[in-house]
């Protein structure tokens, strides 16, 4: 599951941000020198842009979030090339998590430090132990169809706790949903190792099962236009447009910025 307006971060405290959680992106800095930084990135990106600088066919999704420590909800951005999927706050400077759809690597890049913190994918399979009971309930919902397919109300449990409620529609943005599963598979292997120095006594079954053994669950029965986690974070797709035209630069990573890898080579 995806939730949380700087997902991947890490600098002396874990933020839960669902499929996000304590991995990885960037340290905090003051409104004013993030919008400095976005300033001069955007700057940058211009006067590096050729004239001639072409599109690339681009799926674009708005989204509501709404978490319980965060007093007001906040819009975030998802741009689906067929090589790429790229999550930002809707901002063509903002910091953002690239995932490379062909290597399955992630990438979070922050502005204000220039660095690009990379998870590589696992070919390891994450062994489940035992003690884990799995389960999913349909709900009767009343929702209307959507782009005239039906929406389903679903619930998934672990261990008799509700761990993420999502309202699918099958068959709507299906390339997507292959996009999303394939990033929470590559961040699941992440998630697992960063739980081994987490104490047993903070860790809990819903927080595992969702993003580390069913990090792709909430996506089985279609694509999740809003999900409500056990934290009662939310996530509310507002608008998407397919088949649009965005600069390819949105999806390059600076080359001069540092390069860390979690577990290689040090914050």
């Amino acid at each position: 599951m995806i939730y949380g307006k700087y997902p991947l971060q890490i600098v002396g405290e874990y933020r839960y941000c669902g499929v996000y959680d304590k991995v990885i992106l960037l340290s905090r800095v003051t409104q004013t020198n993030r919008d400095m930084t976005r300033y001069f990135y955007l700057l940058t990106l211009l006067i590096t842009m050729p004239a001639h600088a072409a599109g690339v066919d681009t799926t674009l999704l708005i989204f509501e979030e709404r978490e319980p420590v965060v007093p007001e909800p906040y819009t975030t951005r998802m741009l689906l090339t067929s090589d790429y999927l790229r999550m930002d706050d809707g901002g063509d400077a903002d910091d953002f998590v690239l995932f490379d759809r062909k290597t399955r690597t992630i990438y979070s890049v922050s502005h204000e430090d220039e660095r690009v913190v990379i998870i590589e994918p696992s070919t390891s399979e994450i062994q489940q132990p035992g003690g884990y009971q799995h389960e999913s309930r349909v709900v009767e919902s009343e929702v209307p169809a959507i782009d005239g397919k039906e929406v389903v109300k679903v619930q998934h449990y672990t261990n008799g706790e509700m761990c993420v409620e999502v309202f699918a529609v099958e068959g709507l943005l299906t390339d997507a949903v292959d996009a999303l599963a394939s990033f929470a598979r590559t961040l699941a292997h992440q998630h697992a190792a960063t739980m081994a120095d987490i104490p047993a006594e903070f860790q809990s079954a819903c927080d595992l099962a969702n993003n580390v053994y069913q990090p792709g669950r909430y996506l089985v029965d279609g694509f999740p236009v809003r999900q409500r986690d056990y934290l009662d974070r939310i996530r509310s797709l507002q608008s998407f447009r397919e088949n649009i035209k965005k600069n390819q630069q949105l999806f390059v990573i600076p080359v001069n910025y540092h390069r860390f890898y979690p577990g290689k080579t040090p914050i």
